[in-house]
């Protein structure tokens, strides 16, 4: 994850308007379906600067259970938080927009 971040931090340092800047959340190339265990709900988090210079996210995920979707908020919000401070200038978080798919009340 440190990789990760330190690549999204080169992007929008180099390139701030770019919307290149992606973190994959899987450590797997292609998920595997023989198992729910093995598919992450979060996929993938696209962060990218503002007109005002806020950084800004946009998230794809799939929920199974609504109990944890709290969880990825706040995980979402920590990666936003320390890919802001490694910024410069060290922007304000600004909007996040969020995809979920399949959220339920409970996985059984």
């Amino acid at each position: 994850m440190k990789t990760k971040i330190a690549n999204v931090v080169d992007c929008l340092s180099r390139f701030p308007e770019s919307k290149r800047a992606v973190i994959t959340i899987s450590n797997e190339p292609t998920p595997s379906h023989e198992s729910d265990d093995a598919a992450k709900c979060m996929r993938v988090l696209q962060l990218y600067c503002d007109e005002q210079g806020n950084l800004c996210g946009t998230v794809f995920f799939r929920v199974q259970a609504a109990l944890i979707f709290s969880k990825n908020i706040h995980f979402i919000g920590s990666l936003m938080d320390e890919v802001a401070s490694q910024l410069p200038g060290k922007p304000s978080l600004g909007t996040l927009f969020y995809l979920a798919t399949i959220l339920v009340s409970d996985r059984e």
